[in-house]
């Protein structure tokens, strides 16, 4: 994480760590996270798939059903001057329809070097998908030989279905390695492969028209003789063998190459990393105050077995910089490792940087919602408020307990009755307050006033009219303070509450504690199904 900073932008602002058990999330509830993603792998529809076979008759390449068609039609072609077909599948309106048993996803520890993207810094994702039905259906086939137009004329089927027979004997299995990687402006999910065992897997496919070729041959504008009628009668004839091999051909393609064919859909899904929430300060400025969470950088550490992916990050709010929103933030952390947490103990760890939290208070001051605090009444039952004439900020660091942040506060001390009109104003006073922090039922954190550290009070007597009562005017802040001091502590003092986030990535979050580490604000959550 960012050490000091201070701008716009938080450098790796939030880190977000799944732990094991969070990442068993994902390996049992994958199709409900891709689902509120707007990702359904159970159909996908192609306008048009084309790709091209070369060679189809190579014989080391040739299964049984293919070197069995080569065969019976090889005769009506003997003595043709055939260049090596190059044959061009096309298939329009393609439809795929799965209805999966199940679907996961898991890390790949061996990383992207296993893939030879050695050089990538990312991490991959393997998603397991397992379906007990499959149908393919495609509006129009249409075979072209490259190498030899003309010759062939097109040889096509109109509505084919073709549907997996398998079920009740074998599952079909596919295995989609993913390589997801940041650069601090977006999210990047890259298909590395398509795995399946199609290839073991029986089909049975159907079609309503078969458009057979017309075949006209001519050298040097002489038309030879060809028995068409033979042809198609015997192409008719072989229609389920071609249908394998027509099978079989559109099963290569998907092994080698559907990578390309579902990638868009992983683009569309790899924004979803791009968070954006707002946070609602109040009723009048819930529109305002805009969190923008960019992904830096994707880890998997092998010993912990902790995801990891970090995110730039910026606060905006609408009414500044003519709409730009943009504000400086300042804070200090270092990397937190969580190794105060069990990692059997939360979901999600979410890290945040304090200069996002500063920005917040910033921002809750400057909209009056940090203006005056309320700490009860005084001795003679009077309302006692201070005043706040700057937003606080607040440190995570050198706390003697976990749950315990330093606020850094400038107050102002009105001093009430007929000794305040020797004052120009409130008395400003400089002060940490040790706070500790808690998560409620509504996902917010709770600000609690712990104690004030007096030994960091600095009064400005200058606030007063006359210069020989200073020394007075400071023991007596001081004096009260200590009993404001004692007041506060006898009692639970709710300083303010944040809100947090309510869901990632379409998953709804349970808060489940938060603590302090290196700097940094750690919320440790449980991912929470829907009802």
């Amino acid at each position: 994480m960012a050490s000091a900073y201070a701008g716009p932008v938080v450098p790796e602002g939030v880190h977000l760590s799944f732990s094991p058990r969070g990442q068993t999330y994902f390996r049992e509830h994958l199709n409900d996270v891709l689902l509120a993603n707007k990702l359904d792998l159970s159909h996908q529809h192609w306008d048009e798939i084309k790709f091209v076979v070369n060679d189809p008759f190579r014989p080391d390449s040739m299964s049984d059903g293919v070197r069995a068609l080569h065969d019976r039609f090889a005769s009506f072609f003997y003595g043709f001057p055939i260049k090596t077909p190059r044959v061009e599948v096309k298939l329009a309106g393609a439809n795929l329809d799965v209805k999966f048993r199940a679907m996961g996803a898991v890390v790949d520890p061996a990383g992207p070097a296993a893939y030879g993207a050695g050089r990538s810094n990312g991490v991959v994702i393997l998603m397991r998908l397992e379906g007990e039905a499959l149908r393919f259906g495609v509006e129009s086939l249409r075979l072209n030989d490259l190498a030899n137009p003309g010759l062939f004329g097109s040889l096509g089927f109109d509505k084919i279905a073709s549907s997996y027979t398998d079920g009740a004997h074998r599952t079909i299995k596919a295995e989609l390695p993913v390589l997801v990687e940041a650069d601090g402006k977006k999210a990047t999910m890259r298909v590395l492969a398509v795995r399946t065992n199609l290839l073991k897997t029986g089909f049975e496919t159907a079609f309503d028209k078969l458009l057979a070729p017309k075949i006209k041959v001519s050298i040097d504008d002489r038309e030879l003789a060809f028995d068409l009628p033979a042809f198609e009668a015997e192409l008719r004839g072989q229609l389920p063998k071609l249908n394998l091999a027509l099978a079989e051909a559109v099963k290569n393609y998907f092994e080698k190459e559907g990578k390309d064919l579902i990638q868009p859909s992983f683009d569309e899904l790899a924004s979803s990393l791009n968070i954006q929430f707002k946070i609602p300060l109040s009723d009048e400025t819930a529109n305002d105050l805009t969190v923008d969470l960019r992904p830096k950088k994707t880890e998997y550490s092998r010993s912990s077995r902790i995801l990891g992916l970090a995110f730039d990050a910026e606060i905006s709010d609408a009414k500044l910089d003519g709409g730009r929103g943009l504000f400086p933030v300042e804070g200090s952390s270092g990397r937190a490792k969580l190794a105060g947490a069990a990692a059997d103990g939360y979901d999600i760890a979410l890290a945040v940087h304090p200069a996002g939290i500063n920005g917040i208070l910033d921002r809750a001051w400057a909209k009056g919602i940090l203006r005056d605090i309320a700490m009860g009444n005084d001795d003679s039952g009077h309302p006692t408020t201070v005043k706040i004439p700057r937003p606080p900020l607040v440190s995570f660091e050198g706390q003697p307990r976990p749950d315990q942040a330093n606020f850094h506060a400038w107050i102002g001390y009105v001093v009430r009755g007929m000794a305040g009109i020797l004052f120009k104003g409130p008395i400003p006073i400089e002060l940490d307050l040790r706070v500790r922090v808690e998560t409620n039922a509504k996902n917010e954190l709770e600000v609690v006033f712990e104690e004030i550290n007096e030994a960091t009070l600095k009064v400005d007597t200058r606030a007063t009219w006359l210069a020989p009562i200073r020394k007075k005017v400071d023991a007596m802040v001081r004096s009260q303070i200590t009993k404001l001091n004692k007041d506060l502590v006898a009692k639970r003092t709710l300083l303010t509450t944040i809100p947090t986030l309510n869901e990632l990535i379409g998953i709804p979050l349970k808060l489940d504690g938060a603590q302090t580490e290196a700097g940094n604000l750690v919320l440790l959550a449980e991912f929470a199904p829907k009802p």
